[in-house]
């Protein structure tokens, strides 16, 4: 069995740095947006968060909100902080049928045909988490989806 040189060493080393990567703050928005997540990705992040976490915790697990609202409460210090991932997904899609004439090659025969006509559909997929707090320790938060589409020609 032959010992392993000095290079496969370093080059290992060397991947094994690439691969981790680096810490850093996400930035507003939250973990959707900071990082390119799928809509998955940021409900799964959405998933660690416990009653009682604190302001900070929540900044660390999901990065600044994309909004801030005061909460109806009879405290000064609650508010609600929005998380928000928006997703647009395009495709072709037949919305028509439109007759074309056409001329058989062999017979001589003219003809028509029925020929799918397609627009473009783009769905817009809407996710939001609501943070509720009360002072500095997270009290609930609920979470919302929509979707729309819009077709054009």
């Amino acid at each position: 069995m032959r010992a392993p040189n000095v290079w496969t060493a370093l080059v290992l080393c060397a991947t094994g740095l690439a691969w981790s990567g680096c810490a850093s703050t996400p930035p507003a928005g939250g973990v959707a947006s900071a990082h390119g997540m799928s809509p998955k990705s940021a409900r799964d992040a959405w998933r660690h968060l416990q009653v009682g976490m604190t302001r900070d915790e929540v900044r660390m697990l999901l990065g600044e909100p994309a909004g801030t609202r005061p909460a109806r409460a009879t405290s000064a210090e609650a508010d609600v902080w929005i998380y928000r991932h928006e997703e647009r997904v395009l495709r072709q899609k037949a919305t028509d049928l439109e007759t074309i004439p056409f001329v058989d090659p062999i017979s001589g025969v003219m003809g028509s045909i029925q020929e799918p006509v397609y627009s473009q559909e783009t769905t817009t997929f809407v996710h939001a988490l609501y943070v509720h707090w009360d002072g500095d320790a997270l009290e609930s938060w609920r979470t919302d989806a929509s979707q729309s589409r819009f077709y054009a020609r």
